[in-house]
């Protein structure tokens, strides 16, 4: 991390109008080619990581990282390309230093922890923040992941209810009712988010298949209807192989009576329409009662979709 006071102004300014350093708080910059590019998650945790780093050296010892900044500490998949670090400070001056968004809030000592040395909030007051400010698709991305990193439902729930200031906590309950341990990727997440959202019968993760080439593991399935979801991220398949493996994969799991969906990242960009595709597939396979449809997560999908 270098410091403005660390070089002279004129050769700050030309450094910078060369690309080669980045400024990423005033007065703090990094070298460019330490600072990844592109659209894809370990980029996009590199970036965030980057700025927590740039942060931590002036924060006061009473603040506390959370929210998504949080979340990048307790090593959870934060998606989207938001870079500002989250701040929680019980008293302070109300105007946040550029990139630094400073939430006003007294948090309990037990809702405290520490990673890396810096004071966070802790893994479940962490997911309750995200499920109460983001959107839920992404608030449900990181609460899958949290999950998988040894999340306490019960005790996120007992964090929510216990909050004085009660918005955000519908959104929140359905983010930790349907947050999963089993979710491989933010893609299976998205998908998943889409089925309940369409009113989809439930649907269970990593759903255990025997077939006569062996045992696999479907992204979702409906063991009811017998019908399946399988997500296709663009680096699944990186050879001729892999795809051959797959077709045969899934012939094996259809000669068992499943019927296969493949979803893909381009289904999210016309999220609407995605949802009345799944609920005739779900019909198909003969699930005759749907649940209802919920607007509010269907629209929380973006074009920035992976």
């Amino acid at each position: 991390m270098i410091s403005r006071a660390d070089l002279a102004p004129h050769e700050l300014k030309r450094l910078t109008t060369q690309g080669i350093l980045v400024r990423v708080l005033p007065g703090r910059y990094v070298f460019a080619d330490s600072y990844p590019v592109g659209n894809s998650f370990d980029a996009l945790r590199h970036r965030q990581l980057t700025h927590i780093s740039a942060t931590r050296l002036t924060m006061s010892h009473r603040s506390v990282m959370s929210h998504a900044s949080a979340a990048a500490l307790h090593d959870l998949v934060v998606p989207g390309s938001d870079v500002r670090v989250h701040i929680t400070e019980a008293h302070g001056n109300s105007r946040g230093k550029v990139g630094v968004v400073r939430h006003r809030n007294a948090l309990p000592p037990e809702h405290v922890t520490t990673r890396n040395g810096v004071h966070v909030t802790t893994l479940e007051r962490t997911v309750v923040d995200c499920a109460r400010t983001l959107n839920p698709v992404d608030a449900l991305i990181i609460a899958d992941s949290a999950s998988a990193n040894g999340m306490d439902r019960a005790k996120a729930l007992g964090i929510m209810n216990s909050l004085a200031d009660r918005r955000g906590t519908r959104k929140a309950q359905w983010v930790l009712q349907h947050a999963s341990n089993g979710s491989e990727s933010p893609g299976e997440t998205r998908t998943r988010a889409l089925a309940i959202a369409a009113g989809l019968p439930s649907l269970r993760t990593q759903q255990k298949i025997r077939t006569d080439r062996g045992t696999f593991y479907a992204d979702l399935a409906c063991e009811e209807h017998r019908f399946i979801l399988e997500y296709d991220g663009r680096d699944k398949y990186t050879s001729p192989e892999d795809l051959f493996a797959e077709k045969l994969r899934e012939d094996a799991i259809r000669s068992t009576g499943w019927a296969v969906m493949r979803v893909t990242a381009r289904d999210f960009r016309d999220a609407p329409a995605f949802v009345g595709k799944i609920r005739e597939f779900a019909r198909n396979c003969g699930a005759r009662t749907l649940g209802k449809i919920t607007p509010d997560v269907i629209a929380a999908f973006t074009h920035r979709a992976r």
